[in-house]
């Protein structure tokens, strides 16, 4: 595998837990390194939900989630009020994502 690039490696469709992942540390210093983590390891940039399972409590202004069922598809939502109501934004089009209450 040394002998080929990145881009030339096969694909994959799915990956189990203990899949390693290759990341670059710090790609834009003067010192970047290649290390490995594993799959499971790897930080989850937004939960999915359905809209009945939009959270409505233990969630900060600003985080991301993901719609699996939105009207018009999966969507990507941003918490605009984390006030005990639970207010989403899809960030497509601004409009509130729709409410399980």
């Amino acid at each position: 595998m040394a002998d080929k690039k990145i881009t030339e490696l096969s694909n994959v469709d799915t990956a189990s837990a203990d899949d390693i992942v290759m990341i670059v540390e710090g790609p834009l210093t003067s010192n970047p390194a290649n290390k490995k983590i594993t799959f499971a390891n790897t930080p989850t940039i937004a939960k999915s939900y359905t809209v009945a399972g939009l959270p409505q409590t233990g969630i900060a202004v600003g985080q991301l989630v993901w719609v699996t069922d939105e009207s018009t598809g999966a969507q990507l939502a941003v918490c605009t009020d984390a006030s005990g109501t639970g207010t989403w934004a899809l960030v497509a089009d601004g409009t509130t994502a729709p409410s399980a209450a």
